[in-house]
C-alpha cells in the first residue's frame, strides 16, 4: 500500500557543502563525500551521509520543530538502547549557527522499512510480527500517571488535554468540517454510547513511540533491526501504538495479527484483553481525526485519513 500523502512539514534542503560543515562540528576531520535524502518520513528531513576515505555512513537528521525534540530523542536513545533496537544518537546541535534548525548525527542502520519489505516480498513473516510485538511490549513497561507530551528528560508536560476530550474537540473543529455529515453523525453517536470503552482504553498510560507504523520499522534478514523517528513519543494508552501498527488491514493477515499479539503479551506488563482490537481502533480514530484537524490543505492526506476513519468506524459499529 504505497503512501503518496503529503508531508506534515516541508523538506529542509541540505547540500553537500552545508552537510560537510554540519558534520565537521561533530568530527572536525570528517569530510562528506556524498549525501542522499531518504524518501520516507513526513516530518523531519533525513540524509544518508557518506564519509570520505572511511567505510562509514551516518544519518543527518534535521528537525523542523523546536530543539527540545532532538534532545528528547537523544534521551530516548540512551534510555532504550538496551531495551529496543534504536539507532544511537552520536551528536546533537541546537545552536542554529550554520542552519536555522536543530540537527543530530545518528547511527546508520542497514535495512529497509517494513512497509517496503512487505510490498517487495508480498509477505509479512509471522516470526517478524511476533518480534515486533515483543519489542513494543518492552517499550510499554515505562508507565506514567496520565497522558501527555514529554520534555527532553521524558517527564510529562501539561501540553495535552485528556484523551477523553479529544474526540469532541476534533469533531467540533476543522476535522469535523472535513468529514461527511453521515460519518460525523455516526462517530458522535458511537462516542456518546460507548463511554465504557473510552474509560477502559484510558485506564493506563505508558511510554509510546507515537508513530509506530511499518514506515518507521527497519527490517533486515526477516529481523527487526531498528525503530526509527521518535519525535512524536509521548505518554498514552498502549493502544496508541498498537492502533497505528495495525491500522493498514492489508498488512494484518490473521496469522500476522495473532503473532504480533502473542509476542506482545509474552512480554507485556499488562497483557491485552480479547477486545484489544476494538480499543486500538477507537484510540486510532483520535489519531486519524488529529490529522484532519490541521489548518493546511493536504488533499491526498485528508482523503486517506477519511477512508481510514470510515473503515475503523465500520469495524467498531459491527463489533
Amino acid at each position: 500500500m504505497s503512501d503518496r500523502t503529503e508531508r506534515v512539514n516541508k523538506v529542509i534542503e541540505i547540500n553537500l557543502d552545508i552537510a560537510d560543515k554540519l558534520i565537521k562540528l561533530y568530527k572536525a576531520d570528517y569530510c562528506v563525500e556524498k549525501i542522499e535524502r531518504f524518501a520516507g518520513g513526513k516530518s523531519t528531513s533525513n540524509y544518508k551521509v557518506k564519509i570520505k576515505d572511511l567505510d562509514l555512513e551516518l544519518v543527518l537528521r534535521v528537525y523542523p520543530q523546536k530543539s527540545a525534540i532532538c534532545e528528547k530523542e537523544h534521551t530516548l536513545s540512551q534510555k532504550l538502547k538496551k531495551v529496543v533496537p534504536i539507532p544511537e544518537m552520536y551528536y546533537l546541535n541546537t545552536d542554529k549557527m550554520i542552519i536555522d534548525k536543530s540537527y543530530s548525527i545518528i547511527e546508520y542502520l542497514d535495512g529497509i522499512t517494513l512497509d517496503e519489505y512487505i510490498e517487495r516480498n508480498n509477505k509479512f513473516p509471522e516470526s517478524l510480527a511476533r518480534e515486533i510485538g515483543e519489542k513494543l511490549a518492552l517499550l510499554h513497561h515505562t508507565e506514567y500517571h496520565k497522558e501527555g507530551l514529554l520534555d527532553n528528560n521524558l517527564n510529562l508536560t501539561d501540553e495535552l488535554p485528556p484523551i477523553l476530550l479529544w474526540y469532541k474537540h476534533f469533531l467540533n473543529g476543522i476535522a469535523g468540517s472535513r468529514l461527511e455529515e453521515s460519518t460525523k453523525s455516526k462517530l458522535i453517536k458511537f462516542i456518546e454510547n460507548n463511554n465504557d470503552l473510552l474509560i477502559r482504553m484510558t485506564k493506563k498510560f505508558v511510554l509510546c513511540h507515537g508513530d509506530f507504523r511499518p514506515a518507521n520499522l527497519l527490517v533486515k534478514d526477516n529481523k527487526l533491526v531498528g525503530i526509527l523517528d521518535w519525535e512524536f513519543s509521548l505518554s498514552a494508552p498502549c493502544y496508541f501504538d498498537i492502533g497505528q501498527f495495525t491500522r493498514v488491514e492489508e498488512y494484518m493477515l490473521y496469522g500476522v495479527q495473532n503473532s504480533f499479539i502473542e509476542g506482545y503479551n509474552s512480554n507485556a506488563k499488562y497483557p491485552l484483553t480479547d477486545d484489544w482490537r476494538k480499543l486500538s481502533k477507537l484510540m486510532d480514530l483520535a489519531n486519524l481525526l488529529s490529522f484532519l484537524n490541521a489548518k493546511d490543505e493536504k488533499p491526498n492526506l485528508y482523503q486517506n485519513m477519511k477512508a481510514l476513519i470510515d473503515k475503523s468506524l465500520e469495524f467498531l459499529i459491527e463489533n
